[in-house]
């Protein structure tokens, strides 16, 4: 069943899944999940990095999320700063 997500309004409290197509926003999507459960934004709590798993099949994969994951948190610091919101795909 194919279902499009909705990433701002996504529910965090449960385990999931997210499985696509090359070029669908897979990257983005886990990303911004992996924001809001740092933050505690739709969960009970901020969780640590260490109890957020993301299993990927490649080093690639890997690195790409890495990258993003880092950037968000960055621009998420700045626009605090700038007491602004700016979250880039």
């Amino acid at each position: 069943m194919q279902k499009k997500i909705d990433i701002i309004n996504i529910n965090i409290n449960e385990d999931m899944i997210i499985e696509s197509s090359a070029g669908t926003g897979k990257t983005h999507a886990i990303s911004l999940i992996y924001l809001k459960l740092l933050l505690g934004i739709d969960y009970p709590k901020s969780l640590p990095v260490e109890k957020i798993l993301i299993i990927t099949f490649t080093n690639l994969a890997v690195d790409e999320l890495k990258k993003r994951i880092k950037n968000n948190v960055y621009e998420l610091k700045l626009a605090c700063f700038k007491k602004k919101v700016i979250l880039k795909k």
